[in-house]
């Protein structure tokens, strides 16, 4: 969650606490010196020949920044943005504005990390260094000796076959028991029998609670990783141990804030069992994933060891961030109102709803987009020669700070008509009955023309291009799925200047599916008539071009 400090008073602002008027003339004065010395016609560097070696050796002078010169009016306004990433992790950044929010300048992403300690925490962690300096010595002498490897009990043994059987399968066979969380607590396979091996090598009894976040424990097993120390070594990371003469204590960190969060074990078989039914994901099975799953802690671990068999495209959904939760929240009714282009105003959502989408806007990371030459005042000169003549602060808190507007509106993107053309595709891998990977027609021609014709004017690692072939490969080898994808993205409009893009990330799986050719599987050359001709002719225009940057 996000929140922001600042020198102006607002409903959403928390006051920095002390006076930032020698900071931001310190600030102005170093900004002007930075810039005079950049540029400096002989002592600095030269933008051509800082392009040119760009262009020659990879990005690695970011000088952007550097290089644009002073703002205009000097700021008046402060923005302190701290992001709370975990119970203990925080990333601060800073934004500055003139008093009329026309001009901003930020860190431009450079933020500051920091790591909160409790005191029980640094002792604690004086103790571990202690001890480790004490079995120093008799850590050498077992150097050689041979690693410890976990014992695998017969279950997750079966667990590991099940698993890795699953994942080679295309038709929707049956699912095995062992497989479902509601049947079989995953926890209680590879990741206890870790613990249970460690506690047999120190011999002492054990004591653990074990959060879901372990799950990653099985996915080092699935990969065939058995010595004990690869899983103990970052053991500190996910759970606090304490340890006496008799006894490890094992539970997680930040205990407090984790008790009685798990994934829903039943919902989580439910959710997948009505996806292999249908064979492919609704825009609706995100946003029930998301309304019954999300804000349960190590659902992107748990929930992705089941997801990832069924399909590619859910992995690195994160169901628990804000904006997902408000559309989530949303009736039928509305979601179907929204996809027939008419719009949801402030009044029209419930409590609760406003409730999830001030949290989306306030309190995530969504950025206001601003339109620009509507917001400057008439006969205003942009001054041209400016590397970035207007770059207004893009923090909702600066422009909104006791709230919302009342007449702002909800609606589709108006991007997607953009995309009408990228609508029809295929989807390129079936797992466990499930199709996935969908690849709009312009995006399957990339591929293809990518590995027909590599580009031979700038270097490409050996690996990406590997990894294309391996998908034309797969295109060409395995059957396709033709299907019409439909995009789900909402904007926020708040003002005739400012929107913002409710665009979620792993937003290909927002989408909603029809599936083509009858929903008969089709290889490569033998797709519906429409789907073809749009390919081939994708495939001219990037041979059209290919020839061009040759001439």
């Amino acid at each position: 969650e996000r929140r922001v400090f600042s020198n102006v008073r607002g409903r959403f602002l928390l006051p920095l606490g002390f006076d930032v008027q020698s900071l931001l003339r310190q600030y102005v004065q170093e900004d002007q010196l930075v810039h005079q010395v950049w540029t400096h016609p002989t002592e600095g560097l030269d933008a051509q020949q800082v392009q040119q070696f760009n262009s020659r050796y990879g990005y690695v002078i970011y000088d952007e920044w550097l290089r644009r010169k002073p703002m205009r009016k000097p700021p008046t306004r402060v923005y302190l943005v701290v992001h709370r990433q975990a119970p203990d992790a925080f990333s601060c950044s800073v934004a500055l504005a003139t008093d009329d929010l026309k001009e901003s300048r930020s860190d431009d992403g450079t933020s500051l990390y920091l790591w909160a300690q409790s005191e029980e925490e640094a002792e604690e962690e004086e103790k571990r260094e202690s001890s480790d300096k004490a079995e120093e010595q008799p850590a050498a002498e077992e150097a050689s000796q041979p690693p410890l490897k976990v014992e695998w009990s017969e279950r997750s043994r079966q667990f590991i076959e099940a698993y890795r059987t699953m994942e080679q399968s295309t038709e929707p066979v049956p699912w095995p028991s062992i497989l479902d969380p509601s049947q079989t607590e995953p926890l209680s396979l590879i990741p206890s029998d870790v613990l249970r091996t460690y506690a047999r090598q120190r011999g002492k009894s054990l004591i653990a609670l074990l959060p879901d976040n372990l799950t990653w424990w099985i996915y080092s097993a699935l990969r065939e990783k058995q010595v004990l120390q690869h899983y103990i070594d970052v053991i500190d990371y996910y759970a606090s141990v304490h340890e006496d003469e008799k006894v490890i204590l094992f539970k997680p960190l930040f205990f407090s804030y984790l008790w009685g969060q798990r994934v829903d074990r039943v919902a989580l078989m439910r959710w997948i069992e009505r996806v292999r039914q249908r064979g492919y994901v609704q825009m609706e099975d995100c946003l029930i994933l998301s309304k019954s799953l999300a804000g349960q802690y190590g659902l992107n671990e748990l929930g992705d060891l089941y997801l990832s068999l069924i399909s590619n495209d859910l992995w690195w959904v994160d169901y628990s961030i804000l904006e997902l939760r408000f559309l989530a929240s949303l009736t039928a009714a509305q979601i179907a109102q929204l996809r027939a282009g008419q719009s949801l105003t402030l009044a029209s959502l419930t409590a609760a709803q406003r409730e999830q989408l001030v949290r989306a806007l306030y309190f995530s990371e969504l950025q206001l987009s601003i339109s620009i030459d509507q917001s400057l005042s008439e006969g205003e000169d942009l001054l041209l020669d400016y590397v970035e003549p207007v770059n207004q602060i893009d923090l909702v808190h600066a422009h909104y700070p006791d709230g919302l507007p009342a007449d702002l509106t909800i609606q589709l993107a108006d991007r997607l008509s953009s995309f009408a053309q990228e609508n029809i595709g295929v989807f390129t891998q079936r797992k466990a009955g499930v199709w996935s990977d969908f690849r709009s027609v312009s995006s399957l021609a990339g591929e293809l023309h990518m590995v027909q014709n590599p580009p031979s004017d700038i270097q490409i690692d050996e690996s990406v291009l590997q990894y294309y072939r391996s998908r034309a490969e797969r295109y060409q080898s395995l059957p396709l799925m033709p299907a019409k994808r439909k995009l789900f993205e909402i904007d926020v409009r708040l003002s005739q200047n400012h929107t913002v893009s409710l665009l979620i990330r792993g937003a290909d799986s927002l989408a909603d599916y029809e599936l083509l050719n009858e929903g008969k599987p089709a290889t490569l050359d033998n797709l519906p008539k429409e789907l073809k001709q749009q390919l081939e002719e994708e495939l001219k225009t990037y041979a059209r071009w290919h020839k061009q940057q040759e001439e």
